[in-house]
């Protein structure tokens, strides 16, 4: 089985949100190869800082080489694909609620992943406020999915009608009654991945 690498968002540094899936995860399947990758907490204004995402980017690279299944949230959505955009060839990438143009495309066919499954959710305010920050580049694939030419590596899943909690509907996957929710999604999406690249 591939290393399954998990990559927060920002104002956390994952413990309290997507690394509990993680945990999670780990708990229920044992011999799953988990890893936690690190790159904060940081806030709005480091998220901005293009030269900080391509080289927490390159790190990522560095730290996991290929053929990874990455499982990310928000701005660590961004580094994900900006790493792929590096040259990184992942197996299957997992965006929930990611902070990126909902018209951004993949690499070309056969290069980034194999296959990418975008959880966006319409509720989604933080990825609303995000998006109207005129001088950040957060997008609004959080909230309508992928937008972009026509990819059949990518699917969108989008929340509703599953209810994810919070005031933002922005992190409500890794919390309470929808954390083992999402976790049996992932699974799943991990156990008919076609694997190979």
């Amino acid at each position: 089985m591939a290393k399954i690498v998990f990559i927060h968002g920002i104002n956390t540094d994952g413990d309290d949100d997507i690394f509990e899936m993680a945990d999670l995860l780990k708990s229920n399947y044992a011999d799953l190869d988990i890893y936690r990758f690190r790159y904060g907490p940081i806030g709005v204004n480091k998220a901005r800082d293009l030269k900080f995402l391509q080289e927490t980017s390159i790190r990522l690279i560095d730290e996991i080489g290929d053929g990874a299944i990455l499982i990310a949230h928000s701005n660590g959505c961004r580094i994900a694909i900006e790493a792929m955009r590096l040259g990184m060839d992942a197996k299957l990438t997992i965006l929930f609620a990611p902070a990126v143009e909902e018209w951004l495309a993949l690499p070309g066919k056969g290069r980034g992943c194999k296959s990418m499954i975008v959880v966006h959710n319409p509720r989604d305010r933080a990825i609303l406020a995000g998006e109207h920050l005129w001088y950040h580049p957060f997008g609004a694939m959080g909230r309508d999915g992928y937008q972009g030419p026509h990819d059949e590596r990518i699917k969108n899943f989008e929340a509703l009608p599953l209810n994810t909690p919070g005031k933002f509907k922005h992190s409500g996957y890794f919390t309470g009654d929808d954390l083992p929710i999402w976790t049996s999604h992932v699974k799943i999406w991990i156990d008919q991945s076609d694997f190979s690249l």
